[in-house]
C-alpha cells in the first residue's frame, strides 16, 4: 500500500504545473524595446509634423516667388 501511495504522489508531482519566473534579462529587454517603440513613435510623429509644415512653407515660397517675378516683369 505504501508503494502505491508513493507512486501516486510521484505522479501527482509530475503532473502539477510548475511555476517558473521569467529571467530579469528578458524583462529588461522587453522594457527597453517598449521604450524604443515609444521614442520611435514620437520621432515619427514629429517628423510628419515638420514635413507637413515644411511642405506648406516651400509651396508658399515657390508661389510667392513666381508672383514676385511676374510682377517684376510687368514693371
Amino acid at each position: 500500500m505504501t508503494k502505491m501511495a508513493q507512486m501516486h504522489w510521484k505522479l501527482a508531482l509530475k503532473i502539477r504545473e510548475k511555476i517558473t519566473t521569467t529571467p530579469r534579462r528578458d524583462i529588461k529587454r522587453e522594457s527597453r524595446r517598449e521604450e524604443k517603440v515609444v521614442k520611435a513613435a514620437v520621432l515619427d510623429k514629429s517628423t510628419k509634423v515638420i514635413n507637413k509644415y515644411h511642405d506648406q512653407d516651400t509651396t508658399d515660397h515657390v508661389t510667392s516667388g513666381f508672383i514676385d517675378e511676374s510682377e517684376m516683369q510687368q514693371h
